[in-house]
Order: C-alpha cells, then sequence, then structure tokens
C-alpha cells in the first residue's frame, strides 16, 4: 500500500511536485502507446502507480484549499 503523508509545505512546492507526477503520467501513458509487444499489460502498473500518487496529491492540494 502506498501511503505518502504531506506535511506542511511550501505551496510553490506543492504544484511543482503535482506537475512532475503529472509529467510521469504522461509519460507511462506515452510508454504503453508506443509498446509494440504481444503483452498489453506491459507497463500498466508503472501508469496505476503514477496515477495513484497523482490523485494523492491532488487530494491533499483540494483540502489545503489550494485545487479546486
Amino acid at each position: 500500500m502506498l501511503v505518502i503523508y504531506l506535511a506542511p509545505l511550501p505551496r510553490g512546492f506543492l504544484f511543482g511536485l503535482g506537475t512532475l507526477v503529472r509529467d510521469r503520467v504522461a509519460a507511462a501513458e506515452r510508454r504503453i502507446d508506443n509498446d509494440r509487444t504481444n503483452n498489453p499489460n506491459r507497463g500498466r502498473a508503472g501508469l496505476e502507480r503514477a496515477q495513484l500518487e497523482l490523485s494523492v496529491i491532488e487530494s491533499q492540494l483540494r483540502l489545503r484549499g489550494l485545487l479546486e
């Protein structure tokens, strides 16, 4: 189970972290799209992990009133 605890951090840091994770999600999606092997699940775990991290960060930002 992935547990991310975000202690009080500067606002800009959280937005930067969100941007970094969004980039990781996009990169994982590109890797899956560009994969020409016969295994459709290859790379799926990396995408799901990045999406979960993004969801947690966005939830924390919403709780702090920094994201609508």
